[in-house]
């Protein structure tokens, strides 16, 4: 009988230090795992901001460049501005006429 006590005392015993460890390990691997993570998001970033994003926005722009420019980016002069400005009010009271004739026609 008491060999069998001693067996359960020495089961349980292993069984308790097992969970116990097994605890502090998952405690440590998760601790290890944040802060592993934190070091890669922050190496990520880094090269990511410092090295690609800036290569990729200098490509971007070469692109631009070559497809837009011989476009001349100056605005257009304020005489020729006003004057295309005074097409374009003609043709909306030309539109408004004409929808009010249409609505006038559709209404008799």
């Amino acid at each position: 009988m008491l060999e069998r006590l001693n067996v359960a005392v020495l089961v349980i015993t292993e069984l308790v230090t097992f969970v116990y460890e097994a605890q502090v390990w998952q405690g440590n691997l998760l601790k290890s795992s944040v802060k592993a993570f934190d070091e890669w998001t922050g190496t990520v970033k880094a090269d990511l901001l410092e090295g690609y994003l800036p290569e990729i926005r200098q490509a971007n722009y070469d692109i631009v460049d070559a497809l837009y420019g011989d476009i001349d980016p100056s605005p257009a002069p304020d005489a020729e501005r006003d004057a295309r400005l005074a097409e374009v009010r003609a043709a909306k009271m030309q539109l408004a006429n004409l929808r009010e004739r249409l609505n006038s026609t559709n209404e008799a």
